[in-house]
């Protein structure tokens, strides 16, 4: 393999690892595992 056809491979391997994380969020959230949950503003004080 040229050094071409490495970096494409590791693109290729980070691409569909960012697809695999997206669709596996997304079939939670259809399934109705996921429950996203508004948070409360929360105050800060600072001294």
């Amino acid at each position: 393999m040229t050094d071409k056809d490495l970096e494409k491979a590791n693109e290729l391997k980070e691409q569909i690892r960012e697809l695999s994380g997206f669709l596996m969020t997304a079939k939670k959230v259809w399934t109705g595992k996921m429950v996203i949950k508004k948070l409360r503003p929360r105050l800060f004080f600072y001294y």
